[in-house]
């Protein structure tokens, strides 16, 4: 999806495609949610949106996908078979298994913005791992207000430059998944080489 075909959707649907992206986003589909969150803050700036109506929206649809996934990942984990299956599909679902057992809530606040690639994954592990609901939902929500204000606001605020903000915030993230993976993979093997 280019930015250009963002902009065109997030102009010809306004809010309606900003919850739907956001849901969509929170259950591992492979959307630009952030570009298009920071598309529909441009437009907000500009009078054609409503800054609060993009916020709500985006939070709405987010908070509404990170839960949906939590309690499908809990109602499928407490089968076994589903629940093997999940453990072991893929390195994502690890990854996200060693972030939360080491971080916690936090994880999760961190896992709404910082290390959105892990979201989802972190989602699934804490509903097949019974982490409470109560406290998922406000370190998720905590999260999300962090995610909507920042990339809503990069919009708003910096309307006039906001592919280079979306390219830079890109890079950024990747960059930041980066080095958490290669820091993690780098530990995993220092601590598996033998000790003299």
């Amino acid at each position: 999806m280019t930015p250009d075909s963002v902009d065109a959707l997030v102009l010809a649907y306004g809010l309606q495609v900003v919850f739907i992206v956001s849901f969509l986003s929170c259950l591992a589909v492979p959307l630009p949610a952030s570009l298009v969150f920071m598309a529909a803050g441009t437009y907000a700036a500009t009078g054609e949106l409503s800054i609060g109506g993009v916020w709500l929206a985006g939070l709405a649809g987010a908070v509404l996908g990170d839960n949906t996934g939590y309690f499908l990942a809990r109602t499928a984990g407490s089968v076994k078979p589903v629940a093997r299956f999940l453990a072991r599909r893929d390195a994502a679902m690890a990854r996200a298994r060693d972030f939360q057992e080491k971080h916690g809530g936090t994880g999760i606040f961190l896992s709404r913005w910082l290390v959105s690639p892990l979201g989802p994954a972190i989602n699934a592990v804490a509903g097949i791992g019974g982490y409470p609901w109560p406290r998922f939902l406000a370190y998720e929500i905590a999260g999300e207000i962090f995610w909507v204000t920042i990339y809503g606001g990069l919009g708003y605020f910096f309307s006039a430059s906001a592919q280079a903000i979306a390219d830079i915030a890109g890079t950024a993230i990747m960059l930041a998944v980066s080095v958490a993976i290669a820091f993690w993979l780098g530990r995993t093997l220092w601590h598996r080489m033998p000790k003299h």
